[in-house]
């Protein structure tokens, strides 16, 4: 009781804002808070790949101190410059493995910002259902509240049995009962739509055509699904640590050169295994004459354990790659049975507009067998009822179709990674 009273209480603050077209029922939707997270999870992720460029460019150091020996002391001071040149570097695998992981990220929150989008949606247009539902259910509360007046007067003039007045006294309360019920759940509607930004009444109907994505384009969308690009980016991993297990095995070739004169000296060292540039310039306040030297190192690998993990790393590639087609493959058939909810939902559609036509032909006939005094007012309220349900039943299923077009459609909506 208490909750459907706070329920009513929240209704009543929220029809405050009065009726609103669905853009404006939108606009609160980037201040929720479950939107306001979202968009601080993307800020991090791009802050986390700015870093990641920031390290991946000149790293330096410097280093000072002073010698003492018999003969005198000596004060040096050293500046220490490192880039990786080459993607096999370690700031570059670095940067490369945040620039997939920002871009999974990114993939995964404009999906949840979708999800969300899509969820105000649904609460926008099955808060117009419940309006609707609400409105039906208080009309045929109002009429099964005459049939009982009328049902209990018949009685009292010994027309009707009181197993038929009871009948129609447990409709009438069956009626009641539904009407609290859709009430509490659009004051409840009302709530969810509140946290999600969306206040008001809803006044915009369903659009006559809904959206129909062709499926070969939406297989091609597939591409873009996190769980999918999960799979490619631990593929694309595998593949990077089976690149450096080949390395490990390779000669390692290291190429400096250095010079000095005076107080001044500078080195330059490339390395190819590591891909790296490393640069020295030092001063020392003892002169070291001029001069100049260079070297090459060629490092030879006789013996190791670079054939296991040759074995192991391509393992990891083998079961990635077989993982890849795994989740290509779930979300093929996710996308199939959500194209076969939407046929469904067709289907069930054109059922039930047959039938709604079929319940309006009805009545027609009715009103005129009453006024020819050929059915009762109770038969003709009975068919009015019916199809005052059918016609929400035909709205309800248009609701639920419209909603699995918007899904499909925000597929196609999704930006490439």
């Amino acid at each position: 009781m208490k909750r459907i009273l706070g329920l009513w209480i929240m209704g009543g603050l929220l029809s405050a804002a009065g009726a609103v077209p669905l853009p404006e029922f939108l606009q609160g939707l980037e201040q929720s808070p479950a939107y306001q997270r979202n968009l601080q999870e993307e800020a991090s992720s791009v802050l986390a790949l700015k870093l990641a460029e920031k390290a991946s460019g000149w790293q330096v150091s410097g280093t000072g101190g002073w010698d003492q020996t018999p003969a005198g002391g000596t004060l040096h001071s050293t500046l220490q410059l490192s880039l990786g040149v080459l993607p096999w570097s370690e700031s570059q695998r670095n940067l490369s493995r945040e620039g997939r992981k920002s871009r999974l990220v990114l993939l995964r929150l404009e999906e949840e910002r979708e999800e969300l989008r899509l969820k105000a949606i649904s609460l926008y247009f099955r808060l117009h259902l419940l309006q609707q539902q609400v409105v039906a259910a208080t009309r045929e509360a109002e009429l099964r509240s005459r049939l009982h007046a009328a049902a209990t007067e018949q009685h009292r003039l010994g027309n009707m049995k009181l197993s038929e007045v009871q009948q129609v006294l447990r409709k009438k309360t069956e009626a009641e009962v539904q009407q609290i019920t859709l009430e509490a759940e659009l004051q409840a509607a009302h709530f969810d739509a509140l946290s999600l930004g969306g206040k008001g009444d809803p006044t915009d109907p369903l659009p006559e055509v809904f959206p129909s994505p062709d499926e070969q384009d939406l297989l091609k969308a597939l591409e873009n699904k996190p769980a999918v690009q999960e799979a490619r980016f631990q593929l694309e991993e595998a593949q990077v640590q089976l690149e450096e297990a080949q390395r490990s095995g390779a000669p390692e070739l290291q190429v400096s050169g250095s010079v000095f004169q005076g107080n001044f000296s500078g080195q330059l060292q490339f390395n190819l295994q590591k891909g790296t540039v490393s640069s020295e310039i030092g001063v020392q306040s003892t002169g070291q004459g001029s001069g100049w030297k260079a070297s090459a190192t060629l490092r030879v690998p006789l013996v190791g354990s670079q054939g296991a993990n040759l074995e192991l790393a391509a393992q990891k590639v083998h079961e990635a790659r077989a993982h890849l087609q795994e989740a290509e493959q779930a979300q093929v058939q996710k996308l199939r049975d959500e194209l076969g909810k939407k046929r469904l939902l067709e289907e069930h559609l054109r059922l039930q507009t047959l039938t709604l036509r079929q319940a309006e032909e009805s009545q027609k006939l009715a009103q005129k067998r009453l006024m020819a005094g050929l059915i009762s007012e109770a038969e003709q309220v009975e068919l009015q009822i019916g199809l005052q349900k059918s016609r929400l039943d035909v709205e309800k299923t248009r609701v639920d179709l419209y909603l699995q077009c918007l899904k499909l459609q925000a597929l196609l909506e999704r930006k490439n990674p």
